[in-house]
C-alpha cells in the first residue's frame, strides 16, 4: 500500500490527521472514473469515501498490480488476485478476492497446450498484433490452413535464426488455444530425443506420446532439422508421426533453419537413407500449399521484442 496511506490514522472515527495525505488520496479516488462508477453502482456516495478510504486505497493498489502483471507478463511471478468490491449483509462496503480475468484466460490457454516449448513471455503473443506489411504477409501464410477452402493444411517456414519464425508460430498457436483448440508446440531437438529414450525405457509412454502428437488438432514442430539425426529417429519417430498426421489431415506447422532440400540432404546423408529422406520431404511437400513453403528473411526481429 502507498507510503502516504501509512500516515493516516483514526479515519473510521472521523479524526483527520495528516490532512494533506488524506485529501490527496481522496482526490485520486474521485479522479478514478471506473472506481467512482463502480461505487455509484453499489450506492456509495462521495460523502462516504472518507470512511471507506482504507478499502478504496487497497482496491486502487490492487488494480495497479493487476495492470502491471498484464503488461509485464512473467510466468514465474505469483498471480495477483483481483479485489472485488461489494456490499455486505450489513449494508457496508466490503470486498472479496477472486481470480483475475487475465489469469482465467492464461489458465485456459495453458490447459489447451499438451506440450509448450516456448518461453512464458510469448504466451501474450497473438497474430492480431501483426501490423507491418511483412508481418501481415506472414500472418496470411500461417493462417491459411485455417481457411476451409485450403485443402493442404501444413506450413513450412525456414530461414536464418532470429527472423521471427518461432514467435509467429507461437502467436498462431496461442490464438488457437484461446479458442479452446488443442495444441502442441514442440522443439524437435528436445522432444524427438526424449521420444527416442522413451522407446527404449518406457515403451507404453512412448506409444502414448506418439499417439497424442499424431492425433492432436494442431501441432507446431519448432527447430525442425536440428534434432539428432539417425535412422531410428527418421524411421520410427518423424516419418510415422508425419504420415499419420497426413492421413488424418491434421494441421501441422514447421519452423526450421533449413530448407526442405537441405532437410533431405541431412536425413539422407547416411548410407541407404536417401530414398527414405526423399520420401520424408515428399510427404511434407504433398501437404503444403505452394505458398506455404516460405523462406522467412531476417527483418522480423522486432516481433521478438514484444
Amino acid at each position: 500500500m502507498r507510503e502516504d496511506f501509512d500516515q493516516i490514522k483514526n479515519v473510521d472515527s472521523g479524526v483527520k490527521t495528516n490532512s494533506f495525505s488524506v485529501e490527496s488520496l481522496l482526490a485520486e479516488i474521485k479522479n478514478d472514473r471506473p472506481l467512482m462508477a463502480k461505487l455509484k453502482e453499489l450506492g456509495i456516495g462521495e460523502e462516504e469515501l472518507l470512511s471507506y478510504l482504507p478499502i478504496l486505497v487497497s482496491y486502487q493498489d490492487n488494480q495497479k498490480e493487476i495492470a502491471a502483471e498484464e503488461k509485464d507478463f512473467n510466468g514465474e511471478t505469483p498471480s495477483t488476485m483481483q479485489m472485488v468490491l461489494e456490499i455486505s449483509d450489513a449494508g457496508k462496503l466490503s470486498f472479496h478476492y477472486e481470480e483475475t480475468t487475465f489469469q482465467k484466460e492464461k489458465r485456459r490457454l495453458l490447459e489447451n497446450y499438451y506440450l509448450r516449448d516456448f518461453p512464458d513471455a510469448w504466451l501474450t503473443a497473438s497474430v492480431k498484433s501483426f501490423k507491418t506489411a511483412r508481418e501481415k504477409a506472414l500472418k496470411k501464410i500461417i493462417s491459411s490452413p485455417l481457411r476451409r477452402e485450403i485443402l493442404k493444411k501444413w506450413v513450412y517456414l525456414y530461414g536464418e535464426q532470429g527472423g521471427g519464425k518461432s514467435y509467429a508460430l507461437a502467436a498462431i498457436a496461442n490464438d488457437l488455444a484461446r479458442q479452446n483448440k488443442k495444441v502442441a508446440f514442440i522443439n524437435a531437438n528436445q522432444r524427438f530425443d526424449e521420444l527416442k529414450g522413451l522407446a527404449v525405457k518406457e515403451k507404453n509412454k512412448f506409444d502414448e506420446v506418439m499417439k497424442t502428437l499424431e492425433s492432436i488438432e494442431y501441432l507446431v514442430i519448432d527447430e525442425f532439422g536440428s534434432e539428432f539425426k539417425s535412422d531410428y529417429v527418421r524411421d520410427q519417430i518423424v516419418l510415422p508421426l508425419l504420415s499419420e498426421r497426413s492421413k488424418e489431415h491434421r494441421i501441422t506447422f514447421f519452423a526450421s533453419d533449413y530448407s526442405l532440400e537441405e532437410i533431405e540432404e541431412l536425413y539422407g546423408a547416411k548410407y541407404g537413407g536417401r530414398l527414405i529422406a526423399k520420401k520424408l520431404v515428399s510427404l511434407i511437400r504433398n501437404n503444403l500449399d505452394p505458398k506455404a513453403e516460405c523462406h522467412v528473411e531476417r527483418g522480423l526481429e522486432n516481433m521478438l521484442s514484444r
